[in-house]
């Protein structure tokens, strides 16, 4: 919707629609993460490390590749990049397992 707005208005509605999702699935991560370092309190600091690493990667390679998307092929080009990850994470997500216990579940359910 980003890449095909054709007003200020509806771009920032776009942006803000994208930020929301983003919101969403970081508290996600963080509650994953949380999870499992539950299983394995050893690992905690190691888990988090990595994926603080994996966001920061991503930032740094996401501006040039952009910044060449929008060079060779226009502006809308880099909304398109960013639309695609976005799919391409609902894809990933949609497939994770569920970290809970299956007992604490079983308590929530009940309270």
């Amino acid at each position: 919707w980003t890449a095909f707005s054709t007003a200020l208005i509806g771009l920032l509605c776009a942006r803000f629609a994208l930020g929301f999702g983003r919101s969403i699935s970081e508290s996600g991560e963080r509650g994953m993460l949380a999870d499992l370092a539950n299983q394995a309190p050893e690992l905690r600091g190691r888990g988090l490390s990595i994926q603080q690493a994996i966001s920061a990667i991503g930032l740094t390679i996401g501006a040039p590749v952009g910044g060449l998307a929008v060079e060779m092929y226009g502006i809308r080009a880099a909304f398109l990049c960013v639309t695609f990850a976005a799919i391409g994470t609902l894809l990933i997500y949609a497939t994770l397992p569920e970290t809970l216990p299956s007992k604490n579940i079983k308590d929530k359910k009940n309270s």
